[in-house]
């Protein structure tokens, strides 16, 4: 290859990692934009929720319901004072109830 086919393929090798570059830099933000909007929406959502509750609109034993259904995570169950989750069911407590604080010492004022 000649010299000058060399510099041409180097400049063009540059500007390729350079788009690739630019590409990687506004997919992260789309990416950072949108993660930012979900957790903006959950917030929203909790906080409606929580605010039926709190009207009387929505039974709290519903939420504490599917609270303690759907969480999965040790860490989350504690947030709202649901008891552990039990691995093995030989071990459960007979005629054990979830156990929770009412959601209104959760919630801001």
């Amino acid at each position: 290859m000649t010299s000058r086919g060399a510099e041409k393929l180097e400049r063009l090798l540059k500007q390729q990692e350079q788009l690739k570059a630019q590409i990687a830099a506004i997919q992260a933000r789309e990416k950072e934009e949108e993660r930012k909007k979900d957790t903006r929406r959950k917030i929203l959502l909790g906080g409606i929720l929580l605010a039926k509750v709190k009207r009387g609109e929505w039974p709290q034993a519903k939420l504490v319901d599917l609270l303690d259904r759907e969480l999965k995570e040790e860490r989350d169950r504690v947030l709202f004072d649901l008891p552990p989750l039990i691995k093995d069911a030989s071990s459960a407590p007979p005629d054990s109830e979830p156990i929770a604080k009412p959601l209104s010492e959760h919630a801001p004022e």
